[in-house]
């Protein structure tokens, strides 16, 4: 059977998608995994901001992640959305610690301090200000490395 050659596009239909959809934004608390921001009751309270093919984009507080949604169907207290995009930041960041000394904790010190290395001893924040783990983790490894030399 042959294939029906679908005929050019039409300028008139070719229009910025700033026209069709909004692109939102939503910083995620620490602790909440990509997975749950999929489920509609997630943003139930958000309902009346959005409509179908509206594009949300979301990021972790704490840098551990990023993700983009699309709404497919908003109702009075769900919104459903398909899952366009996903990346695991904390994992591309991380680096291999031979040991992480005990004397040191790394934290999510909130949206001021970001990452923090904070020394257990005395709980006196030794450095902050890192987007996320892995790069708390590598400014901890590089400080190990002067002060064992």
């Amino acid at each position: 059977m042959a294939q029906v050659k679908a005929p050019a596009l039409s300028p008139a239909l070719l229009v910025q998608a700033e026209f069709v959809r909004n692109v939102m934004f939503a910083p995620i608390p620490p602790g909440i995994p990509f997975e749950s921001t999929l489920a509609s009751d997630f943003w139930a309270h958000c309902a009346s901001r959005v409509k179908p093919y509206t594009k949300i984009e979301l990021r972790a507080q704490d840098n551990a992640w990023y993700g983009e949604l699309m709404v497919r169907k908003v109702e009075p207290q769900a919104v459903h959305v398909w899952a366009l995009c996903y990346v695991d930041l904390a994992a591309q960041n991380t680096p291999k610690l031979a040991a992480v000394a005990e004397d040191f904790s790394v934290t999510f010190g909130g949206p001021k301090h970001l990452w923090r290395i904070v020394r257990n001893s005395d709980k006196v924040v030794m450095h902050y200000g890192e987007a996320n783990e892995g790069d708390a983790r590598a400014w901890l490894e590089s400080y190990l490395s002067k002060a064992a030399a």
